[in-house]
C-alpha cells in the first residue's frame, strides 16, 4: 500500500480558510525579497457568512481525561481543547478566530510574509459564549487534518451551527502546529516531527478515535455551563478532514453512539471489521479516493449507504 501523507500540502490554504486576501510576494521576487506588508496593506479578513437561520455562539472548552495518559507525552494526562459552536442569542462580542500564539505558529511554519498575529484579525460570525437558544440539538464532532488546529474548520462549524446543530471542534494535542491551553502553555506539533508511515497513520487515527470517545462522554452529560446548549445524545455525527476523516471512520466503527460519519479528503488508516459498517458514511474527496484508486485507500464493506462525492 502506498503510504498516505499525514500533513496536508494545502496547510496554509486550509488554516486561513476563506482568508485569501492575504498579500503574497511578487511571483518574480525570490524568497529573500519577500517582506511582510504593513497593516494598512492587508485587506480585512473574514470567514464566509453562515447560511442557516440561527445566530451562532461559540465557547472554548478545556477537557482533561484523568483516566488516560497522553500518547505523545505519557507523563501527562490527555488534555484537549474543544470549541463548541451552537445556535445562540446574538449577544456579546464576536468570537476570536484564534490566539496570537497559534497564529504566530501557523505563520512561522508556512513562512508567510505577513504579520505573525494576522489570524487574530479574522472576522468570525459567532458570539463569544453567548446564551444558547432553547431546544435539544444534534451533535457534530469535527476532527481537523494533521498539523491543523480546530480553527481550520471554523467556517464549516459556524454554518452547521447556524442550521441548528451543536458542533464540537477538537484540537488533538501535539498534532497541530500549536494548541494553546488555558494556563498559557502552547503545545507544539510533535506529529509534524514524525516521518510519514502507515504505522504512524494508524497509531494517530486510533488515538484520535479515543479523543472523540472522551469528548462525547464529556459533552453528552448535560449542559456545558448554565446557559450552554443541550445536546441530544441520540443523534451524533463525526466529521473529519484528512487524517481527521480517518478518525471519523474509526469512531463510527468503535462507538455505537455515532450515527453517521464523513471523511473529507482523507484515506482510511486502519482496518475495518469484515462485517463492515452498519451506519451511513460519506467519502468527500477527489477521484484519487475512489475504491481501487492510486492512493492505496482500502474501502471497507458497508451494510449501510456509503456515498462518494
Amino acid at each position: 500500500m502506498k503510504t498516505p501523507s499525514l500533513i496536508p500540502s494545502a496547510l496554509v490554504a486550509t488554516a486561513l480558510v476563506a482568508c485569501t486576501a492575504v498579500v503574497a510576494p511578487s511571483a518574480t521576487a525570490g524568497p529573500a525579497a519577500a517582506t511582510a506588508p504593513s497593516a494598512d496593506e492587508i485587506p480585512a479578513l473574514s470567514l464566509p457568512e453562515p447560511t442557516g437561520q440561527y445566530p451562532v455562539g461559540m465557547a472554548p472548552v478545556h477537557l482533561v481525561d484523568e483516566d488516560r495518559a497522553d500518547p505523545w507525552r505519557p507523563e501527562r494526562r490527555r488534555e484537549l481543547m474543544v470549541s463548541v459552536w451552537y445556535p445562540a442569542v446574538p449577544y456579546g462580542e464576536p468570537t476570536p478566530y484564534t490566539t496570537e500564539a497559534v497564529s504566530a505558529a501557523i505563520v512561522e511554519s508556512a513562512n508567510l510574509p505577513v504579520p505573525s498575529d494576522i489570524l487574530t484579525t479574522v472576522e468570525t460570525h459567532s458570539y463569544d459564549r453567548a446564551p444558547a437558544l432553547p431546544g435539544r440539538r444534534s451533535l457534530v464532532v469535527l476532527s481537523p487534518g494533521a498539523g491543523l488546529s480546530r480553527e481550520s474548520l471554523s467556517s464549516l462549524a459556524e454554518d452547521l451551527a447556524s442550521r441548528g446543530y451543536v458542533v464540537a471542534g477538537v484540537d488533538h494535542t501535539y498534532e497541530a502546529r500549536a494548541i494553546e491551553i488555558p494556563d498559557g502553555q502552547v503545545a507544539p506539533c510533535l506529529l509534524c516531527e514524525r516521518e510519514n508511515s502507515a504505522e504512524v497513520g494508524a497509531w494517530v487515527t486510533r488515538g484520535r478515535a479515543l479523543d472523540i470517545d472522551f469528548v462525547l462522554d464529556e459533552l453528552t452529560h448535560g449542559r456545558l455551563w448554565r446557559h450552554g446548549p443541550i445536546i441530544d445524545a441520540r443523534h451524533i455525527a463525526v466529521v473529519g478532514h484528512s487524517i481527521g476523516g480517518a478518525a471519523a471512520a474509526a469512531a463510527i466503527v468503535d462507538d455505537r453512539r455515532v450515527d453517521a460519519g464523513v471523511n473529507m479528503d482523507g484515506t482510511f488508516q486502519v482496518d475495518f471489521p469484515e462485517t463492515g459498517m452498519d451506519r451511513p458514511f460519506l467519502m468527500l474527496g477527489s477521484a484519487s479516493h475512489e475504491p481501487g484508486a492510486s492512493d492505496g485507500t482500502d474501502w471497507p464493506d458497508n451494510r449501510a449507504p456509503t456515498w462518494l462525492i
